[in-house]
Parts: C-alpha cells; sequence; structure tokens
C-alpha cells in the first residue's frame, strides 16, 4: 500500500493512505529509512504492508519504506490484508456468543469478540451458527470500514474454503470506546495497548473496543 506520512511523534505515528484512510504506525516500522528505530519527516511518501498486530489484533502499518523500494515480504507471524484476502493461512478458533439475522459476535479464545456477519459462515449456509457453536475462521479488515470481522466461518478444525478479496472502499473513522468518547482515529487504529497508544491518540476517548454493529 502507499500513502503519506502525516503524524509522527516519540511512540507512534500514522500514515494517510491513498485510500483514504488513517494506518496507526510505530517508528520500529521505519528503519528501513535511517537504520534506526525512527519515522521518516511529515509528508513523506512511503510504501507500506499492513498487518494485524498479534496483541491488539487490530490493524496497522508495518515494513514502511521510501516509496519506489521494492516490495518486501511481509512480516510472517503477521497476516497482511493481501495475504488474508488470497486465504492466508492463519485461523483462529473461538465461539459464537451471539447471533442475529445480520449481524453477530465470535467470543476468540483469546478473549476478545470479534464482528461477523451471515455471509461470512457458507458452510452454515450463510446463516450465523447457533450460539455455544465452536468454529474456526479467518480474520479480515472489512473493506468497507476498516475494521476486523471474521471470515469463512466453518466448524473447528474443518478445511476453509478460501477468503473472497475484500469489496468496498476503505471507511472512515469508527467508534471504538467503551463509553470515555470517540478517538479521532477510530475504527481500526486504535487498541488497548495503554501507554501512549491509549492515551493521547485517542484524545479523550479510549482504545477499548466497543462492539458495535457496522
Amino acid at each position: 500500500m502507499t500513502g503519506s506520512i502525516i503524524q509522527t511523534g516519540p511512540t507512534y505515528g500514522f500514515i494517510q493512505s491513498d485510500a483514504g484512510e488513517k494506518v496507526f504506525v510505530m517508528p520500529g516500522s521505519c528503519t528501513a529509512f535511517t537504520g534506526e528505530v525512527a519515522f521518516p519527516p511529515v509528508n513523506t511518501r512511503v510504501v507500506y504492508n499492513v498487518v494485524l498486530d498479534n496483541k491488539t489484533k487490530r490493524p496497522r502499518a508495518e515494513n514502511v519504506r521510501p516509496e519506489g523500494a521494492a516490495l518486501a515480504t511481509m512480516a510472517p507471524s503477521q497476516p497482511s490484508m493481501a495475504s488474508m484476502a488470497l486465504g492466508g493461512v492463519q485461523e483462529y478458533s473461538g465461539t459464537v456468543q451471539q447471533k442475529g439475522d445480520k449481524y453477530g459476535f465470535i467470543l476468540q479464545d483469546d478473549g476478545q469478540k470479534l464482528f461477523v456477519m451471515p455471509f461470512s459462515c457458507p458452510t452454515y449456509g450463510s446463516v450465523i451458527p447457533p450460539e455455544g457453536t465452536r468454529v474456526s475462521y479467518a480474520v479480515v479488515v472489512d473493506g468497507k470500514t476498516g475494521r476486523p470481522r471474521a471470515e469463512d466461518v466453518r466448524p473447528e478444525g474443518t478445511a476453509g474454503q478460501g477468503i473472497p478479496a475484500p469489496k468496498g472502499k476503505g471507511g472512515g473513522g469508527g467508534n471504538w470506546t467503551n463509553g470515555c468518547g470517540k478517538g479521532p482515529v477510530g475504527g481500526p487504529v486504535g487498541g488497548p495497548v495503554g501507554g501512549p497508544v491509549g492515551g493521547p491518540v485517542g484524545g479523550n476517548g479510549a482504545f477499548a473496543p466497543r462492539y458495535s454493529p457496522y
């Protein structure tokens, strides 16, 4: 993906992607510029990958480098949006906690809730399976909202059917707060990282997820 550095700080910053989304980035992901853990100047054009952070399960920029640099390999431990869209092998498991006609939630084995929609459950006839059902699934970044959701949901331990390419244009800010106000980034950027991420980025908003429907 390509974009421009629009904000930097001692411990975090943001890239404005050419798709119109703000992407969270940390200085450790920008060593290609000087060999040091530091951001390039604001307005620098960059190429980067988007990964799901192993800790927060939310998107962030990785492997940030000058625009025009050769595309490098993604970090193997973190699935990129491209690899997920092509049927990346990283899978997760959890239990259907809540279902409805239009959306539901999976309680992941790591304790976090994950949004799911009926069309992501083709094995179950495009219907969210009953509450309490153990499932396997992939995590993708929704092309419309820019937020993580479950995809290719199926009975736990069964083979997947592959992940379709995301549709739509990256969405704007979301509301991931928990009654503490809205952070300016919204959507996928905020995360329960604590410290600098949970503080100045969200203004007076926390980064703990509020799992609301799209």
